[in-house]
């Protein structure tokens, strides 16, 4: 079993998760984010959203 280590989400963190998380697949994400687990991102967007971050979405017109 892989041990975790908590440590505090830094500013900058928070900053790529409020850019790209709707916008880049998940995969590309966790590569920006190295050392943080899919639910711990999943747990801090969650957490984000509740505090009102502005994150960017995906515009309709760019999935066309």
């Amino acid at each position: 079993m892989k041990i975790y280590k908590k440590k505090p989400w830094s500013r900058t963190e928070k900053g790529i998760l409020a850019k790209y998380y709707y916008t880049i697949e998940k995969e590309e994400l966790y590569k920006l984010l190295p050392g943080r687990t899919p639910n711990s991102i999943r747990k801090q967007v969650l957490y984000l959203r509740g505090k009102r971050w502005p994150f960017q979405h995906e515009s309709k017109s760019e999935k066309q």
